[in-house]
């Protein structure tokens, strides 16, 4: 679940998993920043934000019911954002090319800012600058799209989850 989309409670819940032994002082502060990147999709002039979710992220109950419906619904009002695209991939698309992680492509429109990738692990993340690495993410990411259930089709599985969270 991308940082973006994530509800504090949401993000409690993942921070702490992640990292058990991280201070209350430090987790607050973390949730904090978080929370305060996501004015990033609602500025004046907003970022342009695509992500695939995949159908596990939705399923998989971060500490109950009512805070993952809650979760669910706040990815549904993003999705209404003109500057964000989500699509799921769904269980059904099988394997899929970021299997061995989580990846942002961080791209900018003046030619003096080359593109990055941000690689996630569990040991935090990698910045991925050279050409032909930030093209192979591209790459991953085009078949991800392609392989995922166009937005529209993504809106109903993401409601349809919440349903059954009732």
């Amino acid at each position: 679940m991308p940082g973006l989309f994530q509800t504090p409670e949401y993000a409690y819940h993942i921070i702490r998993a992640a990292k058990p032994d991280i201070t209350e002082e430090e987790l607050e502060r973390r949730i904090e920043l978080r929370m305060a990147r996501q004015s990033l999709l609602i500025a004046d002039t907003p970022l342009d934000f695509w992500s695939i979710l995949d159908e596990a992220v939705m399923r998989r109950i971060v500490s109950s019911p009512n805070l993952m419906y809650a979760q669910l619904e706040k990815i549904l009002e993003l999705a209404k954002l003109p500057n964000v695209t989500l699509q799921v991939l769904p269980f059904s698309s099988g394997a899929h090319s970021a299997m061995d992680g989580s990846f942002t492509i961080l791209e900018y429109s003046d030619v003096a800012d080359p593109d990055v990738v941000f690689a996630t692990n569990a040991a935090g993340g990698l910045f991925l600058e050279k050409e032909d690495e930030v093209q192979r993410y591209k790459y991953l990411f085009d078949h991800l799209r392609a392989s995922a259930l166009p937005p529209h089709q993504s809106v109903t599985m993401i409601t349809q989850v919440m349903k059954e969270l009732l």
